[in-house]
């Protein structure tokens, strides 16, 4: 994807970018909700996808990103569930720093990571 854009309510995360499908530029829109796992990561379920102006199915073209775009080793995508999971613990943070989610809650405005020495 590329100029992407995310941005969050009281609710949801909203991600919008550009892919190119079929040698044209097609404008894309994924809503999820996130939460965080009893190990600490991120896990995002996606709720609606829309690209240009139609809604299309969230497990197609999940299964469809996953299996052309080279993801860093820290993104998992479960096409069937819906889901993108982002292992902290994979991220590359350097030889010394780990990061884990504690909370999300953004009724409540609240983002929560807790970071330390490994």
């Amino acid at each position: 994807m590329k100029n992407l854009s995310i941005s969050a309510d009281s609710k949801q995360v909203y991600v919008y970018g550009d892919i190119k499908f079929l040698g044209s530029k097609l404008n894309v829109g994924v809503i999820f909700d996130p939460s965080v796992t009893k190990n600490g990561n991120v896990l995002l379920k996606a709720k609606k996808l829309v690209a240009g102006s139609m809604p299309l199915p969230i497990g197609t073209v999940m299964s469809y990103i996953k299996a052309t775009t080279d993801l860093p080793s820290f993104i998992g995508i479960d096409s069937s569930k819906k889901d993108i999971s982002i292992n902290l613990a994979k991220m590359k943070t350097g030889k010394l720093l780990a990061f884990k989610a504690k909370t999300i809650n953004l009724p409540e405005n609240k983002i929560i990571f807790q970071g330390g020495l490994k």
